[in-house]
C-alpha cells in the first residue's frame, strides 16, 4: 500500500531485484522544485560567466574586424547555451549516480523503478524529454504529472522508468555501537565483504527494523539473508544456527 502527498514527500513500496521489500520516500513537487531552482541558478551563473568572458575576448578583436568578432561571439555563446541545456543534467546524473548539484543539496536521487541505480540509458531518456516538461510554461506539464502520478513521475521519468527519491541519512552509529566494537571472542570471525548496493540495503534494514511489525520484520530478514548468503560461503556464518535477525546483526558487526 502506498500513500501520495500532493506537495512533498510520499512513501512507496517496491521490491528490489533481490526480492527485498523496501519503503522509499518519493520526492514530490516541493523538494524537486527547489532542486531544479538550485540547478538553474548554477547553470545561469555559468552562462553569465561565459558571456562576460566571451564578450571581453571578442571585444579585443573589434578594431581589427568588427563583423568577424560579433559572429564569433554569437556562435561560441550559442554553443555554450546548447551544451548547458542538453548536457548539464545528463552529465551530473550520470557522473553522480542519479544526482545533480541541486539534488545532492536537497538529498534527492534518481533511481530505477526496481530500486537499482540508474544507467546511462535511463539518464539519456529522462533528460531527452526535459525541455518539454520543465522549461518555461511547459513546466506546468511536468508539475501536473508529478501531482497526479502515483509515484510523482514526470513524462521523462515515465519514459525512462525512473523515480526521484529522498535519501535516508545513514546512521553511522549503528555500525559503531558497543556491540559492534566489542572485543572479539576466541572464535575466529571472518569479515564479510559486501558490495555498495548490498551494504546500503543492509543498513536500511537495520535502521527500519525496530519500527516494523514483527512478522514483516522476520519475513524481510529472511529474504535479506537469502540475498546475502553467497557472501558468507566458507565462513562460520554459512552454517550458523542464528535466527535471520541475529544473523543480519552479526553481519553488521563484521563489515
Amino acid at each position: 500500500m502506498q500513500t501520495v502527498s500532493l506537495w512533498d514527500d510520499a512513501r512507496t513500496s517496491l521490491s528490489t531485484p533481490e526480492q527485498i521489500d523496501l519503503q522509499l520516500e518519493i520526492a514530490n513537487v516541493g523538494s524537486r522544485g527547489l532542486a531544479v531552482m538550485v540547478d538553474f541558478a548554477i547553470r545561469y551563473g555559468l552562462l553569465l560567466f561565459f558571456y562576460v568572458v566571451l564578450a571581453f575576448t571578442t571585444h579585443l578583436q573589434f578594431v581589427a574586424d568588427l563583423d568577424w568578432s560579433m559572429k564569433t561571439f554569437a556562435i561560441l555563446f550559442f554553443l555554450v547555451v546548447f551544451v548547458s541545456e542538453w548536457f548539464y543534467f545528463t552529465f551530473f546524473e550520470w557522473w553522480w549516480n542519479g544526482q545533480t548539484p541541486g539534488k545532492r543539496l536537497l538529498g534527492l536521487r534518481v533511481i530505477r523503478q526496481d530500486g537499482a541505480p540508474i544507467g546511462w540509458l535511463e539518464v539519456v531518456l529522462r533528460n531527452f524529454v526535459r525541455p518539454i516538461d520543465t522549461t518555461g510554461p511547459m513546466s506546468l506539464i511536468g508539475m501536473a504529472f508529478i501531482f497526479f502520478s502515483p509515484r510523482a513521475q514526470r513524462p521523462g521519468d515515465l519514459l525512462a522508468r525512473t523515480l526521484v527519491i529522498r535519501q535516508t541519512p545513514i546512521d553511522w552509529n549503528v555500525f559503531f555501537s558497543p556491540e559492534a566494537t566489542a572485543a572479539p571472542s576466541t572464535i575466529s570471525r571472518a569479515s564479510i565483504p559486501l558490495s555498495p548496493a548490498e551494504w546500503e540495503m543492509l543498513q536500511r534494514y537495520v535502521q527500519r527494523a525496530p519500527h516494523l511489525d514483527p512478522q514483516i520484520r522476520q519475513r524481510l530478514a529472511g529474504r535479506l539473508r537469502q540475498s546475502l548468503a553467497p557472501r558468507v560461503r566458507g565462513t562460520d556464518l554459512d552454517i550458523s544456527p542464528l535466527s535471520d535477525e541475529d544473523w543480519l546483526a552479526e553481519i553488521t558487526r563484521r563489515i
